[in-house]
C-alpha cells in the first residue's frame, strides 16, 4: 500500500515532512524533496525535550514557525533556549495534525516514547 504524504511549501519549493527520532529519543522533523533535506529541529543532548515538544533550528525558525502555524502543525511557542548565541524556539506540536503529514513516522515516535 502506497501512503501519500501531504506537501508543505517553503522557500517556494514543495517538501514532504518526515518525523523520526534522534538517539536521545527527541523528535526530529525534516523537510525533504528530490534535491535537498532540511532538518527543522535541533538535536541538543543537554536539552532533551519529549512528548509533543521540539526545538526548532534558529536559522530557519521564523519561516518554519509561520508556515507550520498556518497549517496548524505547531500549536504555540512555549519557550526559547540559547543555541550558539541565538534563541532556538521550543514549540508544542499538534500531533494529530502532524500525523496527517507523516502517519507512520509519528506512530513510530510515539511508540518509542512509550517505551521507558
Amino acid at each position: 500500500m502506497l501512503i501519500r504524504k501531504k506537501k508543505i511549501k517553503l522557500h517556494n519549493k514543495q517538501y514532504v515532512l518526515n518525523v523520526r527520532n534522534y538517539n536521545n529519543r527527541s523528535m526530529c522533523l525534516e523537510l525533504k524533496n528530490k534535491n535537498e533535506v532540511i532538518e527543522v529541529t535541533l538535536n541538543m543532548k543537554d536539552a532533551i525535550v519529549g512528548g509533543d515538544l521540539v526545538i526548532i533550528n534558529p536559522e530557519i525558525a521564523d519561516e518554519v514557525i509561520r508556515t507550520f502555524k498556518k497549517k496548524r502543525i505547531i500549536r504555540r511557542v512555549v519557550s526559547t533556549i540559547d543555541y550558539n548565541n541565538k534563541f532556538a524556539p521550543i514549540v508544542k506540536m499538534n500531533m494529530s495534525i502532524l500525523k496527517s503529514y507523516d502517519f507512520v513516522g509519528v506512530n513510530k515516535y510515539q511508540d518509542i516514547m512509550e517505551v521507558k
